[in-house]
């Protein structure tokens, strides 16, 4: 399961990050933004019960294969913080290089929305 810890407006490719050469997520990848996990989008995380019904809110499970990125991946790595030491999903991974690389590698991102 590829996970976008960007906000929406990212994963749906209505902007772009100056990272990356082109706008939008990585194929079939489903959106949990950073700030849905902390409260008021701040320092504190959700508790684990909260945090549990945002993953399903978003179709993601909290258990399995997970790939959390974001643009370069320091976004990400607070998505990998939650699913691996805070739900305890040994299986998920940080894709350090996250769109930047993705997109420099010369691989098409996903745009949910084209104009």
């Amino acid at each position: 399961m590829l996970v976008d810890n960007r906000t929406d407006d990212f994963h749906l490719g209505l902007s772009k990050s100056g990272a990356a050469t082109e706008a939008g997520t990585l194929p079939g990848a489903k959106n949990l933004p950073h700030t849905w996990i902390t409260t008021n989008a701040e320092g504190a995380f959700r508790d684990t019960g909260a945090l549990g019904k945002l993953y399903q809110a978003a179709g993601i499970p909290v258990s399995g294969p997970q790939v959390n990125f974001c643009n370069t991946g320091h976004l990400a790595s607070i998505g990998w913080f939650v699913s691996h030491e805070l739900l305890g999903n040994d299986e998920a991974l940080l894709y350090d290089g996250s769109m930047a690389d993705w997109t420099h590698s010369g691989r098409e991102a996903e745009q949910k929305i084209r104009f």
